[in-house]
């Protein structure tokens, strides 16, 4: 038996196709022992849309819970099934974990457990959002989280979606806009950073009390008590929750003009990189060298014959670059994750900015462009390589064309 789980945590929906399309086929395959493949996913529209491919259709069979049925695979679907009872008893193990780490926290009774399983409305997600907010906030006495939790989400019909969650745990922070842009950031985030380096990353304006903002947010955000490690985001609902602040209910944040997470990573990657960006260019001096021994070796021989070369001059331009790729060696290994981050992501965040072309970006994108790219060039070789900076380059090359199309 198979099982791949959460469907819909695929971005790329033509790879999920593939996928589903590719087991089918296999599936018919009539030397194939008896196979069983168990699907995990949340209701989603195109995934749907594949299980009603004809190579596919004919492998299900949609069945209720609790019945047996017959077919190769088939479609248990869970919104039919009454998993109150699955929450409860997940919610009551969770307390009962945590009075053995905090032994004078009182166990909910049975109708506060059931008002939260209820509340939950067969979400798991909500649940477990639950248990993150009363027992993960180690500055707050579990207690006291307990009967918050209880009291905002008395005000929430049973069932409600996952974002009226979302809006209660931000009305708790000190400040509600500033966790939600704090958030965002982190949400749309290419790779997943420290706090330290976000930090970094950010500066001391934007960056003001991210980690206060954060530690507020560790119901939806994981945490690890190493600094050095990367936090994350514990489910994706976090992504689609920001991706649009209409989403939140919270007057201040619906009602204000939230800036977007990407061009504010996007200009903070510029400031950062121009204010570390070594002066060097000692990849370019290199290369130079080399460049103009190799031209004279031809001048002298532009048949490629043997004549007398000008062997101390290659010799030295090779051990310049030799020297260049050792120093290169070095600096990757020593240089910080903001420093990679932004010099890898600088243009995904720039590409995916609502208006990337206003006064601001221009002006600091052509100062990047024009006094700093050849040192970034030579940072990103050491980083990355060849190809990574051919890559960027290439999607950065079309942005430039836009600014200059947008200048005429």
């Amino acid at each position: 038996m198979f099982v791949v789980d959460a469907l819909d945590e695929c971005t790329s929906e033509p790879e999920l196709t593939d996928l589903i399309l590719s087991l089918a086929q296999a599936l018919h395959d009539p030397d194939l022992p008896v196979t069983h493949i168990l699907f995990t996913s949340c209701s989603e529209t195109h995934i749907s849309e594949v299980f009603q491919n004809e190579e596919v259709r004919p492998l299900l069979c949609e069945i209720p819970v609790k019945t047996s049925g017959e077919g190769v695979a088939y479609i248990i679907l869970l919104d039919s099934a009454d998993v109150n009872t699955d929450i409860y008893i997940f919610l009551q193990h969770s307390f009962t974990k945590l009075a053995s780490c905090h032994p004078d926290f009182p166990q909910p009774t049975r109708e506060e457990l059931e008002q939260l399983a209820s509340r939950a409305g067969r979400c798991f997600i909500i649940a477990s959002t639950m248990v993150n907010f009363i027992i993960d906030n180690k500055d707050k006495d579990p207690h006291n989280q307990l009967q918050l939790m209880l009291k905002l989400m008395s005000e929430l019909l049973p069932g409600t979606e996952v974002y009226k969650l979302y809006d209660c745990i931000l009305s708790t922070c000190t400040d509600p806009e500033w966790a939600y842009m704090h958030l965002s950031i982190v949400a749309a985030l290419i790779d997943p950073l420290p706090i330290s380096q976000i930090l970094s990353l950010l500066g001391p304006g934007l960056g003001r009390d991210v980690q206060t903002m954060l530690i507020q947010l560790r119901s939806v955000i994981y945490i690890p008590t190493d600094s050095t490690l990367s936090i994350n985001i514990y489910h994706s609902s976090i992504h689609n929750y920001v991706s649009d602040p209409s989403h939140c209910s919270l007057p201040q944040i619906c009602e204000h003009n939230m800036a977007s997470p990407h061009s504010l990573l996007a200009e903070s990657s510029f400031h950062f990189m121009m204010k570390n960006i070594p002066e060097t260019m000692a990849l370019l001096d290199a290369l130079s060298e080399l460049g103009g021994q190799s031209q004279v070796m031809q001048a002298q021989d532009p048949h490629h014959a043997s004549p007398e070369v000008p062997d101390r001059e290659i010799i030295h331009a090779m051990n310049a670059f030799i020297t260049f790729a050792k120093e290169a060696q070095k600096q990757s290994q020593s240089s910080s994750d903001a420093v990679k981050y932004t010099h890898q992501n600088w243009v995904v965040h720039l590409s995916h900015a609502p208006n990337p072309w206003d006064n601001t970006f221009k002006h600091i994108f052509q100062a990047f462009w024009n006094h700093h790219l050849l040192s970034w060039l030579e940072q990103q070789w050491c980083l990355k390589g060849l190809w990574s900076c051919l890559d960027i380059l290439s999607e950065a090359q079309k942005l430039a064309k836009v600014i200059t199309m947008l200048q005429v």
